[in-house]
């Protein structure tokens, strides 16, 4: 029930900023027709079928997966924490009866619960009119558990980067970063196979790729059932590791926070 509570919270608020989800509305269609009408032109010049394994219907799925997947995943905890410490809000988290990690987390689901009936759906809907890729039931089911640890691992490195704020105070710079590097290396922006095959070999030992390249590709039917248990498993390691090490990230500045008297 307290956890509940924390989850309403999150969705009060998030209907404060309702106007920033209907404005997807625009700009999510807006991309798609952009990502439609580049590739298409990229495929008419290349005069090719498949271009680094991916057809031109499974390159436009891909956006339009990797959209979802981003709406799904989004978290803006390091903004909350930040504020928090700048205004000395951070004590009123501290009294609630949970952890620090789970009072964001769950704050956090209840916010962008209003973006997964707002933003997703009609996206989802105008993928269609694109020409999204539909998968087989398990390649769906493979798809959504990959969702739900690609959710964990967003949220972790996020909360990750909210606690630098304990030390550097204003991290504005640090959250631009963040997001950069995030859609880049997590394949938002362009599909990994463009990389070069020795970088890829990096990305397979890294959390990046399993934000959204892997889920999509796993939807995509990219992978073989071996293959798709294999990387959902290392990016649960993932969430493991990184949830190890925010434990003891945040132990470390609650000492700094609690001794600076505050």
């Amino acid at each position: 029930m307290r956890k509940y509570a924390l989850f309403e919270a999150g969705l009060r608020t998030g209907f404060v900023y309702r106007l920033h989800y209907f404005a997807t509305l625009l700009s999510a269609p807006i991309s798609l027709l952009i990502y439609f009408y580049l590739w298409s032109s990229i495929y008419a010049y290349s005069n090719a079928t498949i271009i680094q394994g991916f057809t031109f219907e499974e390159i436009i799925s891909y956006y339009v997966l990797a959209m979802i997947v981003g709406f799904v995943t989004w978290s803006s905890c390091d903004n909350q924490i930040e504020e928090g410490v700048v205004d000395g809000d951070t004590i009123i988290a501290l009294l609630k009866p949970f952890s620090f990690m789970a009072w964001h987390y769950f704050f956090e689901l209840g916010f962008n619960g209003l973006a997964l009936v707002i933003e997703l759906v009609p996206v989802f809907v105008v993928g269609l009119l694109f020409g999204l890729k539909m998968a087989t039931a398990f390649n769906i089911l493979l798809f959504i558990i990959a969702i739900v640890l690609a959710m964990f691992l967003y949220f972790l490195i996020t909360f990750l980067v909210g606690l630098t704020s304990f030390w550097l105070f204003k991290i504005g710079g640090l959250r631009r970063v963040k997001r950069t590097l995030l859609a880049f290396l997590g394949g938002s922006m362009l599909p990994l196979t463009f990389f070069p095959e020795s970088v890829q070999k990096v990305f397979i030992f890294l959390p990046f790729q399993y934000l959204r390249y892997v889920p999509v590709n796993i939807y995509l039917d990219k992978y073989t059932m071996v293959q798709s248990l294999g990387l959902l498993a290392i990016a649960l390691i993932w969430v493991l590791i990184l949830y190890g090490i925010a434990l003891l990230v945040w132990r470390s500045a609650f000492k700094k926070f609690a001794g600076a008297g505050t």
